[in-house]
């Protein structure tokens, strides 16, 4: 069967517009056939005692929020749903409460942690659940200095053990890096040319814990936006932006070119320069208006054996119009 003889009962299944342009929305129905057949088991373990996030966790299963939709849209199902949380809920009976300290397994505990066990390891080990582990830092303070001392020590461990999340400040590398980016060259290319230097997360750790670099930092990037220079606005690099939108780019991949401005010069103009945010806006309508033509082609393309896949690959369009949008 071709698409001209589905109607448009299946596209508008499969492509609806809502909240502006470019923005559309798959409106399936999965449980359409199947609702009294799932509220039925729904209801049946509700009284069992399960909660409502344990029974619509499987994905076979509806969502909590479709759950709560089907109740505000009816009233009788609404009543059944409380009436089988009640029954529910008395089946588990009272909250459990929080497993009395014991000095004896708060101290196996400590020991696997001073051994170099993880947290999660050690609990599993000793067979006690994060729930009264935090219980148990909350209320006992020697529990909980011991701890946060191990946690220390062990940080302290991976710095000197040359765990990269934890890397010591280095002068000779902090100096290469001041020296590249204050010659003009951007911080992440520099960190990432190079496997000898430390990464982003690191070096941000090291200005907050180094005044001194910190200061030397700002200098370096100052000076090396002085020597990088700010490109100059011209119609001609309006129109290449212009072009680039159009053939499906997001402003952000624009700038992301070398041979294109970087993103805050384009945010800069954008703000300071009326023709070319007016040149962008026109430029991105457009883009969004093709792409929409070309997910309403698909949607009308759409059989039922590709139904499926066809809202598969819009949901992927649609996600990635909106990341367009944003920038």
């Amino acid at each position: 069967m071709r698409a001209g003889a589905l109607g448009p009962s299946l596209v508008h299944h499969l492509f609806r517009k809502r909240k502006g342009p470019c923005y559309y929305g798959l409106m399936p129905r999965p449980y359409a056939e199947t609702a009294p057949h799932m509220r039925a088991v729904i209801l049946a373990r509700l009284e069992q005692g399960e909660t409502l996030a344990d029974v619509c966790r499987p994905r076979d299963m509806p969502t909590e929020r479709c759950v709560r939709n089907w109740a505000k849209k009816d009233a009788v199902f609404a009543a059944e749903l409380a009436a089988a949380r009640e029954a529910g809920a008395k089946r588990r009976g009272p909250l459990r409460a929080y497993p009395r300290y014991d000095e004896r397994l708060a101290k196996a505990i400590l020991a696997r942690l001073a051994a170099g066990a993880a947290i999660p390891d050690a609990l599993e080990a000793e067979g006690l659940s994060w729930r009264a582990f935090r219980h148990w830092r909350r209320t006992q303070a020697e529990f909980q200095e011991a701890v946060a001392r191990l946690i220390a020590v062990g940080r302290h461990g991976r710095r000197r053990a040359g765990h990269g999340r934890w890397r010591a400040f280095e002068p000779a590398a902090a100096l290469a890096i001041l020296t590249r980016v204050g010659a003009g060259k951007a911080l992440r290319p520099v960190l990432a040319a190079d496997p000898a230097l430390p990464c982003l997360a690191v070096v941000a750790r090291w200005r907050a814990e180094t005044p001194g670099f910190d200061e030397a930092m700002r200098v370096a990037m100052k000076r090396g936006r002085l020597a990088r220079g700010s490109p100059l606005w011209s119609p001609a690099l309006d129109a290449a932006v212009c072009e680039r939108l159009l053939a499906g780019a997001s402003l952000r991949a624009v700038a992301a070119d070398p041979d294109m401005p970087c993103g805050t010069t384009l945010r800069n103009w954008r703000r300071r320069r009326p023709e070319f945010a007016h040149g962008v806006a026109t430029a991105c309508e457009m883009r969004d208006e093709l792409i929409a033509e070309g997910l309403f082609m698909m949607a009308q393309a759409a059989t039922p054996a590709t139904a499926e896949t066809t809202e598969a690959a819009l949901t992927l369009a649609r996600g990635r119009a909106g990341r367009m949008r944003r920038g």
